[in-house]
């Protein structure tokens, strides 16, 4: 891992965690600040995401909700405004608006977005998002293309993953560049060599991975887990290769 650097994480469900994320950023000693969104208040919501340095690193997770969910969901708003303000290339300056260091030239913090944060951050851009229109859902491990891209580069092309959804990104941000897909849409996207984005899911271990299974108890839940088991640990490597990228 890099040098010391702050992850903070937001999570929108208790089901659906951090996992293997979590796990190896802890373990390599890591200051990790998890924001638990369904247990704040809109007040305590906003004084943590004020915490969230521009030099620190950001990590939007997954979430059963859509990306339009504001009513149900009132934190999402904040999220979004959150996202868009977010550093995208490695450096900021004091000329950076948005930026605010408290040197000349700072490194800036990481930015990734995980499945709904995929979306979150579309949306915050200008994009859209179409909602349920996978059905049925993509799940379970799938095939996607990767696009030649510093980022791609760095998580090594992974050509499995594992996606557990309905929506998916419609209109691409203008500033943002697609760097996977597959059939059903777009599976990543970069903002900046500092903001990556997602569709599915790197942090994915076998304990979240079960929680899941037992909210939605799917059809062919054999040939899920034997899926999955199969992929593990490629999942696992991803996984480990975007905590390492978060801290640089």
């Amino acid at each position: 891992m890099g040098q010391a650097r702050t992850v903070h994480i937001i999570q929108h469900l208790e089901h659906i965690p951090a996992g293997y994320l979590a796990d190896y950023l802890i373990s390599e000693g890591t200051q990790v600040n998890l924001i638990r969104a369904w247990e704040l208040d809109g007040t305590c919501f906003s004084n943590a995401l004020s915490k969230v340095k521009t030099t620190d690193s950001l990590v939007v997770l997954g979430g059963s909700m859509n990306a339009y969910a504001d009513t149900e969901y009132p934190w999402l708003k904040a999220v979004r405004e959150l996202l868009v303000r977010r550093p995208r290339e490695k450096w900021v300056t004091a000329e950076d608006k948005l930026a605010k260091p408290t040197s000349e030239t700072e490194s800036a913090g990481k930015t990734l977005g995980i499945c709904l944060g995929h979306q979150l951050a579309a949306v915050a851009f200008g994009g859209s998002v179409e909602v349920g229109a996978l059905q049925p859902a993509e799940k379970s491990i799938i095939q996607i293309q990767w696009r030649p891209h510093e980022l791609s580069e760095i998580l090594n092309h992974p050509r499995y993953v594992f996606a557990d959804h309905n929506d998916r990104v419609g209109k691409v941000p203008a500033q943002a560049t697609v760097i996977a897909e597959n059939k059903n849409g777009v599976q990543a996207l970069s903002y900046g060599e500092n903001y990556l984005t997602v569709q599915f899911h790197p942090e994915v271990n076998e304990q979240v991975l079960y929680s899941w299974f037992k909210e939605s108890e799917p059809e062919n839940l054999n040939t899920y887990l034997e899926d999955y088991s199969k992929k593990q640990a490629l999942i696992a490597e991803t996984s480990r290769k975007l905590a390492s990228w978060l801290v640089e």
